[in-house]
């Protein structure tokens, strides 16, 4: 069972890239973090990615964190899909938001 922990900013903040395989898809995905204040953990997908044929709100993987400091090692952390919002205007446009909340094994 996955307990999903309270991410704090100083949490999301010492991350800059994730990666995973989707269930059932055999290529990796590799994204940069974004930290926005309606979605303090999430990343940004093109709207005609394969992706977002993979992945669906609570669904969750098993995410590899990669950190600011590269000489830090990477983290392997269960992460819940918790938002998948589709950006119609402004920097976001054609894109969509898939909100991430990091969980810890029980």
């Amino acid at each position: 069972m996955v307990r999903v922990k309270t991410v704090e900013k100083e949490d999301t903040d010492k991350y800059s890239m994730v990666e995973f395989f989707p269930i059932s898809c055999h290529i990796k995905y590799q994204f940069k973090i974004w930290n926005l204040e309606s979605m303090p953990l999430c990343v940004l997908v093109k709207k005609d990615s394969d992706l977002l044929r993979w992945i669906k709100v609570g669904e969750t993987l098993t995410m590899q964190y990669y950190r600011n400091n590269d000489k830090v090692p990477t983290d392997c952390l269960p992460t819940t899909i918790i938002e998948i919002a589709k950006s119609n205007e402004g920097r976001f446009k054609n894109h969509y938001l898939v909100a991430l909340k990091i969980g810890e094994q029980n």
